[in-house]
């Protein structure tokens, strides 16, 4: 038994991340940078405004297959101004910020039984572009929401335990409704002339499968 004993440890210390694939759960983390396109609203272009994003994106999913699993994702990425529009609020003294933020459901496909190699996925959800000027101690709040659709395709490559690698996304959606708050006043409705928008990301994700 001194001798079996430590052999099953090891063996199930050194098993491949393909034996835990079917019925595992995976937590993801991911990190990247996204270029925006497209239009806010009809005739304001999303990249008058910003000029980059950093999306940082959590995913919790259930391998409810060999190749497929479903879950939930939440995105939040601090953006960087337009310098013409950074330029504006500086001249004005006026503290100016934009962040992206996301959530919703997320699937993936896998090319093969194991979960390392290569990937494709996608995700509905529901987007918030949520803007802050402030200025002398007065904050207004400006909020654009509306759906969040995306495909997305990556490699992952065990390392460690965990799953490393590259990624990339498409993501396309439409602002529905506006909310801006200011001086304890808070005024809502929706867009009237509504335009595709959308967000190209790059970046590399880690997963911890359990």
């Amino acid at each position: 038994m001194r001798k079996v004993l430590p052999l099953l440890v090891l063996s199930a210390l050194a098993a491949p991340l393909a034996a835990q694939a079917e019925g595992s759960v995976a937590l993801t983390a991911r990190a990247g940078i996204a270029k925006p396109f497209g239009e806010a609203s009809k005739g304001e272009k999303l990249g008058d405004a910003i000029t980059w994003a950093f999306p940082l994106q959590v995913d919790l999913q259930f391998r409810f297959a060999k190749q497929l699993s479903a879950g939930a994702y939440f995105r939040y990425a601090p953006a960087s101004l337009d310098a013409t529009v950074s330029n504006a609020c500086s001249a004005s003294s006026v503290s100016c910020s934009f962040a992206d933020v996301a959530f919703g459901g997320i699937a993936e496909y896998r090319f093969r039984e194991r979960l390392e190699g290569p990937w494709v996925g996608a995700l509905v959800g529901y987007e918030l572009l949520k803007g802050t000027q402030s200025q002398l101690g007065t904050k207004t709040k400006s909020t654009l929401s509306g759906l969040d659709l995306g495909a997305q395709a990556g490699v992952d490559f065990e390392l460690g335990g965990l799953l490393l690698g590259p990624w990339a996304s498409l993501n396309v959606g439409e602002f529905t409704k506006e909310k801006i708050e200011s001086g304890g006043a808070t005024r809502s409705g929706s867009i009237d002339q509504k335009e595709l928008h959308g967000w190209f990301q790059v970046g590399v994700r880690a997963s911890l499968v359990l």
